[in-house]
């Protein structure tokens, strides 16, 4: 108590006066102000700034800007687009030309329209009055009979190389032909009973047979005294067990 009285009157009557900047724990939180979360996470639209124009990054980003523009890349077009003439002799504009005649149906119909209403003179010995007659002629049916027609009513029974063999070949091809013998001699004919062929058919066909497959051989009784019944019972009662 005694060694607290003099600081107690000390605090209560006296007046102290320094300044705070020179203590070091007024410097280290003045330091840590801007680390405040506070102030870190600010909105950027409180911020005051200015950029700088003359950076290269954005000197690049205007001359990519110009460089992708639409408008720019056809700005010298617009300008020249009816400032400008074409020869007349240069060959793409001679060849549009040659192809605008060709495709043109005007031109195609230039000369018929010129003519249809004009005289024209055909003489039958041109040569397109001519083939029309040849193809007509070749065409027409009554033109391709017209030799048959005259001819088939006279016909000379002479001897013809061709007429020979389209009737030999006939007569082969013919079936009643193929079939004449066969029909002649049909019912003229008789076979021995002991033929070699015919017996070997009639073994076969007795072999083939079910009936004699299934023909009992013999009917017979057996003694119940037998020596073999009674060796066939006791081996029948042994494999029975």
């Amino acid at each position: 108590i005694a060694y607290k009285s003099d600081y107690k009157d000390d605090n209560v009557n006296a007046d102290y006066n320094y300044p705070a900047t020179l203590t070091p724990s007024y410097e280290t939180t003045k330091k840590l102000t801007c680390l405040k979360d506070g102030n870190y996470r600010q909105s950027i639209d409180k911020l005051k700034y200015s950029s700088v124009a003359s950076t290269p990054q954005m000197l690049q980003a205007k001359v990519n800007a110009q460089q992708l523009s639409n408008l720019n890349y056809r700005s010298e077009y617009e300008k020249s687009k009816t400032h400008y003439t074409l020869p007349q002799d240069v060959p793409e504009l001679v060849k549009a030309k040659s192809n605008a005649e060709l495709y043109s149906e005007n031109k195609y119909k230039e000369g018929w329209t010129k003519s249809k209403g004009q005289g024209f003179e055909l003489s039958l010995d041109s040569l397109s009055i001519l083939a029309a007659k040849a193809s007509r002629d070749i065409a027409s049916d009554v033109k391709y009979k017209e030799e048959y027609e005259k001819g088939k009513g006279k016909a000379a029974a002479t001897s013809d190389s061709h007429l020979l063999h389209s009737l030999l070949v006939a007569k082969r091809d013919s079936e009643i032909a193929y079939k004449k013998g066969f029909q002649e001699s049909k019912t003229q004919f008789h076979l021995p009973m002991d033929m070699v062929n015919l017996s070997h058919a009639k073994q076969a066909q007795a072999l083939a047979s079910d009936l004699d497959y299934r023909k009992k051989l013999h009917e017979y009784t057996v003694l119940p005294d037998d020596m073999k019944v009674q060796w066939a019972k006791k081996a029948y009662g042994l494999q029975s067990e």
